[in-house]
């Protein structure tokens, strides 16, 4: 797990490969072999992945989320209920993250900023969740928030794996640093 937070995708991959061999139906081995895959954008694989973990574990919060919000673009109506659904069964930073990527996907700005205000509330060192915020206060023309939150994520990334591009990171910065 510590190699997939890293970042180390192939090296994470290989850990949890060996893993399997010896726990098939570990739904935590499942789920970061499926995480690995969706981040390397092997989507067909990450599905099969999460399918896995739910027979094994039919009620787990994170594959139901996970495999919501790879279909959200299909059906965002039916992806919106269910992240809410789930966020009031049981409150998790990732399954605010997905809400906001529901509502960013349509444009629906204010909504994804206050879903990803939740997730960096509850999971303050994840520099995707402050990247995401930052994107959103942009979109709602709150320059100076998102250029914190920005800064943050550029913070955050230095210890943690991160899923955006950096070079695009430091172009949002140096824009805003010099509008300031």
């Amino acid at each position: 797990y510590q190699l997939l937070q890293d970042g180390r995708l192939e090296d994470a991959r290989r850990t949890y490969e060996k893993l399997r061999a010896v726990e098939p139906r570990n739904p935590d081995v499942l789920l970061g072999l499926a995480l690995i895959a969706q981040r390397q954008g092997r989507n067909d694989e990450a599905v099969q992945h999460y399918l896995k973990a739910l027979e094994v574990d039919p009620k787990n919060p994170f594959a139901q989320a996970s495999l919501t919000g790879m279909v959200a673009r299909a059906d965002p109506q039916a992806a919106e209920t269910k992240f809410r659904s789930l966020i009031a069964q049981q409150p998790a930073a990732y399954l605010s993250f997905g809400l906001g990527n529901v509502y960013a996907a349509h444009g629906r700005w204010n909504e994804a900023q206050n879903a990803y205000f939740d997730a960096q509330r509850q999971e303050p060192d994840s520099p995707d969740y402050a990247f995401n915020l930052a994107v959103s206060l942009e979109h709602i023309n709150q320059p100076r928030a998102a250029l914190e939150y920005y800064q943050r994520a550029q913070k955050l990334m230095q210890t943690k794996g991160a899923s955006f591009d950096a070079a695009q990171l430091k172009s949002r910065i140096q824009q805003l640093s010099s509008t300031k």
